[in-house]
């Protein structure tokens, strides 16, 4: 019992030192440790959408990397490319219609990138990844593509 209370204990000042310097609360002393390196949050406004998305906007995945010269790499980024593009879409404020619209994109950019590993990729494995993720993802396009020419039946007869 003694032991597990004093693991406890430890445990807890191991946790509690490194919560305090993880947000810069420690002792501001001569004999201080430095705080760590704050991170800074920058919030801009949204740039219109453009076909090709600027360096600001890219995320690591999308940042091209030049040292790699690949038939697959340049077959990613492209799907990439176009998956992001067609994802820009003009929000409407009806969250259901809004994920569809956003989601078939989405979908057909996954079924892309399977396509993808399939012809260059080399696991067995992820292949076969592949293959369930082009199959379930053309079932859930095909879903979505019919519920979202419902809904514009639907929302064309109320509007009019």
């Amino acid at each position: 019992m003694k032991f597990r209370y004093l693991l406890l204990v430890s445990l807890l000042a191991v946790a509690a030192s490194a919560k305090a310097s993880d947000y810069g609360w420690v002792d501001k002393g001569a004999n201080a440790m430095p705080e760590p390196p704050q991170k800074k949050l920058i919030i801009t406004e949204p740039s219109a959408p453009s076909a090709s998305p600027s360096e600001s906007q890219q995320t690591p995945a999308m940042v091209k990397n030049p040292s790699i010269d690949s038939p697959s790499v340049a077959a990613f980024e492209a799907a990439n490319h176009k998956m992001h593009a067609a994802m820009t879409i003009d929000f409407t404020g009806n969250a259901d219609a809004d994920f569809i619209r956003g989601m078939i994109p989405h979908h057909q950019g996954a079924v892309e990138m399977a396509e993808i590993v399939l012809k260059y990729g080399k696991d067995s494995k992820v292949k076969n990844l592949a293959k369930d993720i082009i199959k379930a993802q053309n079932k859930e396009i095909a879903w979505m593509q019919k519920w979202l020419a419902d809904y514009d039946k639907k929302s064309t007869k109320s509007s009019h």
